[in-house]
């Protein structure tokens, strides 16, 4: 015992005599504050905090012919194509359609080219403004206008690194509400659109990037990596004022440049935390990019992963009046959520930076918060704790006093690698524990109780529709897990029926899990007819003609919900009912194709008759007469007869 504690402080030491030498290695003026006044982010007016830029959808026809394209490589990895660890994939992730994600690696394509380079931003005039285009990318009408704001903003979100951003533009084909986007462009803000000074900015941030990298050689825990990070930064930097002593608004104090740059080593919270991302990113640890509210004004956080559990830190906050503070480190939303809101994810018209969020993590444990882990603790003779609640509210109270208290997540897609924690209470040997289990819903569902002692399950039940309790004694040195499942009741497809008409055509099925709280709720998707249509993940895609059904199992099939898909072949049909044409006068030929696409040719049974352009589908009467048209693509062909009349 003796020989651990004499390592363990001789870790803390060690850890403490790197941060130390990192904080003192360069100059005074960058990590020493001046003693008149201080003063406190948390406290001053901050308002703006976090700047924000608008996406701009404009007309094809507006395109300013100076811009360079980039032009998107034919085949695109399925996996997003930067290697760079200094960005994150949380936003890219958080996408729900393939073209969006497919859009999005095609701009991060774009966008890594220009970030590695010294080329200089295009300047442009538009709508009266001067603007600097970094990036402008065909993207050949794949992705729709309602889908590719949220694109682009995630693409921002994920990259800390790319500090020169300032908005985008899309170009639509029409002026439909839903129109096709031509065209995407990337604006560099004017500060940074010069190729080589932003050249000689990016070998400076790294070697400052190395230099904090430095102090996390062999770490290896995560929350020990997260914390030396976080306190060099405080450290380090002090909080961004302007002459008025408001939240600075130069852009460096929004960028990872304010952080890293020996010029100011300075920023407001939108620096803050992208700099926390971005050398998080770098140690390997998940992490978030937050931006939202907090106390009413416009902030910026993230949210670490530490142990497959997810926690919310705000490091300018912690850096309030230039003192260093753990008030929020590691917190969970019952406490961090009463001053902090991330904004929606619900936009009216396109997202904008800096005033949109894409959904966050459930921040429920509190095991590594600093309370927990910063300073040592006792070591409690009985431990109790929560596994994954799924359906319920667990409390366990300890002589009445609640030890630890957790409830379901309202949605699946929530859940942490399918896992949510509490934190370990400590309780004495011999303490009566009172497990109280609350279903979420009265309605009779069954819910599947587990507990645990040292690592053994001693308890195993199902509860329907009605609280329970139960009492336990602990013994010396006792660790207690408490569990709840929610099995799967039903399941219920988007469709019954599907009739599909062409071949490889694609359609979605999405299903309602009952109840919506369901434990682990994997679905497996069959098809009884794979030569008719195939099912991947709940998408269809259409083989040959004939029936099937799609058949979606869960719990070890016990649970099934089904799709009767019906798939016809493709056809084409004349849509002209004109069906006479006079000697010597034309008649326009239309025809459409169903299922599938591509050109039609045009031929006439007798062209003494009549003749007809192959592509046109202009008939010309010649002689009185009838005859037959054909309309053909490919094997699928329509005919109409047609007379000609004098």
């Amino acid at each position: 015992m003796e020989i651990c504690k004499a390592l363990r402080k001789g870790m803390v030491l060690l850890v403490m005599g790197m941060v130390i030498s990192f904080l003192y290695a360069d100059s005074i003026h960058a990590f020493y504050h001046e003693q008149t006044e201080s003063y406190s982010a948390l406290e001053e007016n901050t308002q703006d905090e976090v700047q924000f830029f608008e996406g701009e959808g404009l007309p094809d026809d507006q395109w300013d012919d100076k811009i360079p394209v980039y032009i998107p490589k034919k085949k695109v990895s399925g996996k997003a194509v930067t290697t760079n660890s200094l960005s994150g994939k949380y936003g890219y992730q958080s996408l729900k359609y393939e073209e969006q994600r497919k859009a999005y690696r095609i701009l991060e394509d774009a966008a890594e080219t220009f970030h590695n380079s010294d080329l200089d931003a295009v300047e442009v005039s538009s709508s009266g403004t001067q603007k600097y285009i970094a990036i402008a990318v065909d993207m050949n009408k794949s992705i729709t206008a309602s889908k590719i704001g949220e694109v682009v903003v995630c693409l921002i979100y994920d990259h800390p690194d790319y500090f020169w951003t300032q908005g985008y533009t899309y170009y639509l084909e029409s002026a439909d509400i839903d129109a096709s986007v031509t065209r995407v462009t990337l604006a560099c803000h004017k500060d940074y659109m010069d190729g080589s000074k932003r050249e000689k900015l990016q070998e400076e941030i790294t070697q400052e990037v190395e230099k904090y990298m430095d102090l996390i050689v062999g770490i290896s825990s995560d929350y020990e990596k997260e914390l030396i990070l976080h306190d060099a930064i405080a450290h380090k930097v002090t909080y961004a004022y302007d002459e008025n002593h408001n939240a600075q608004q130069e852009r460096w104090a929004h960028t990872i440049e304010g952080i890293f740059s020996k010029k100011y080593y300075s920023a407001v919270c939108e620096g803050y935390a992208k700099a926390f991302q971005l050398l998080l990113n770098a140690a390997g640890i998940e992490n978030v990019y937050v931006v939202g509210k907090a106390s009413g004004q416009g902030h910026a956080w993230n949210q670490v992963k530490i142990d497959e559990e997810w926690y919310n830190v705000d490091l300018t906050w912690n850096d309030s009046r230039d003192q260093k503070n753990y008030r929020y480190f590691n917190l969970a939303d019952d406490i961090f959520d009463r001053n902090h809101v991330p904004f929606s994810n619900e936009y009216e018209v396109t997202p904008k930076v800096g005033e949109w969020s894409y959904p966050v993590n459930k921040c429920i444990s509190k095991l590594y918060s600093y309370e927990n882990m910063g300073a040592a603790k006792e070591n409690p003779s009985c431990k109790v704790g929560l596994g994954k609640i799924q359906g319920a509210k667990v409390t366990i109270l300890n002589h009445g006093v609640v030890v630890t208290s957790g409830s379901t997540l309202t949605n699946n897609i929530n859940l942490v690698n399918e896992v949510q924690r509490e934190n370990w209470a400590a309780v004495t040997s011999g303490t009566a524990l009172t497990v109280q289990i609350v279903p979420e819903y009265m309605n009779g569902e069954y819910l599947r109780i587990e507990t645990t002692l040292n690592g053994e399950k001693t308890y195993f039940n199902g509860v329907g529709g009605k609280e329970i309790s139960y009492l336990i004694i602990l013994e010396e040195d006792s660790v207690l897990e408490v569990s709840v499942y929610a099995p799967v009741q039903k399941v219920k497809l988007n469709k019954s029926t599907c009739n599909i008409t062409g071949y490889g055509k694609k359609v979605i099925l999405t299903a309602d899990i009952i109840p919506p709280t369901a434990t682990n709720p994997k679905i497996t998707w069959v098809s009884s007819k794979t030569s008719v249509a195939k099912v991947k993940g709940g998408v269809i895609s259409s083989v040959g003609a004939g029936k099937t059904t799609i058949y979606a199992y869960l719990e070890n099939k016990t649970v099934v919900a089904k799709c009767s898909v019906t798939v016809k072949a493709p056809y084409l049909k004349i849509i002209s009912t004109k069906r006479t044409v006079r000697v010597g006068k034309t008649l326009n030929m239309k025809a459409k194709l169903y299922g599938t696409t591509g050109e039609i040719r045009w031929t006439v049974s007798n062209k003494k008759i009549a003749s007809i352009g192959a592509k046109s589908g202009k008939l010309k009467g010649k002689k009185t007469g009838t005859l037959w048209v054909t309309a053909r693509k490919g094997k699928i062909t329509a005919r109409v007869k047609v007379a000609v009349k004098k």
